[in-house]
């Protein structure tokens, strides 16, 4: 019996998903629509992402009497249950997708006051084998 030994290197693969943040929006009584915008990039710098990621965008409100819509370059995201679809973002070239959150206050109550998080999940792109 023979027993061969082989050795590899392979360099590990680099994910990069980066949130812009947009400037901090306040809902008032005179102001009970806002926007809020930011983008979801596939690098930092020169560096770009090895790995292609499916992500969604989800709205977390502490303020009940809402409604939202997402915009990406001007065209309607759907948004189910302040949810949207999984969006895909490829790999080794860059990418930006810049967002417009449309936040209106519906509430009769002159209380605006609460919090509204965006909250990105990514998940890397299975390869079928």
């Amino acid at each position: 019996m023979t027993v061969e030994k082989r050795e590899a290197m392979q360099e590990i693969a680099k994910p990069i998903l980066s949130v812009e943040e947009g400037k901090n929006v306040e809902i008032t009584e005179e102001n009970r629509i806002v926007y809020y915008e930011f983008s979801i990039k596939n690098f930092k710098e020169e560096s770009v992402s090895d790995i292609s990621f499916w992500y969604t965008i989800e709205i977390i409100s502490s303020l009940k009497d809402i409604e939202v819509e997402l915009y990406a370059d001007e065209e309607n995201v759907q948004i189910t249950d302040l949810k949207t679809n999984p969006i895909f973002i490829q790999n080794y070239e860059k990418v930006e997708q810049d967002y417009r959150l449309k936040i209106t206050y519906t509430g009769e109550s002159k209380a605006t006051s609460g919090r509204i998080k965006i909250k990105i999940e990514a998940e890397q792109e299975k390869k079928q084998c």
